[in-house]
């Protein structure tokens, strides 16, 4: 199953360059070091962004529930980083109820999961 919608997929800037690729962000940091590793930086976020968004036009739906603000899709894919390097990621989306837009809320290796 592919992400509904996955066309118009928004991701935005602040999730990528403030939290994905930030090495102070108390959560994101460890992040920034594996997107980092792809050779993903934070003064080029715009690339992972768009890579994002890319991944959810083109990975797998594996996962779906409904929370309290919408329903929330667990995408499976392959993340080619600029460096050429290739790593299984997973991203996760909501759409929110009465919307139809994918929302990004965030995304790790599957290693992780």
């Amino acid at each position: 199953m592919k992400l509904p919608c996955a066309a118009w997929a928004c991701v935005a800037p602040s999730k990528v360059h403030s939290y994905l690729l930030s090495p102070d962000h108390p959560d994101g940091r460890h992040k920034a070091i594996f997107f980092g590793s792809l050779g993903y930086a934070e003064n080029a976020w715009r690339v992972l962004r768009e890579d994002l968004r890319n991944h959810a036009r083109e990975g797998n739906v594996v996962g779906v529930c409904d929370g309290p603000f919408g329903r929330r899709y667990r995408v499976r894919g392959n993340l080619l980083g600029p460096t050429g390097r290739t790593a299984v990621v997973i991203t996760v989306w909501i759409v929110p109820f009465g919307a139809t837009t994918p929302r990004f809320l965030t995304a790790f290796p599957r290693s992780w999961s």
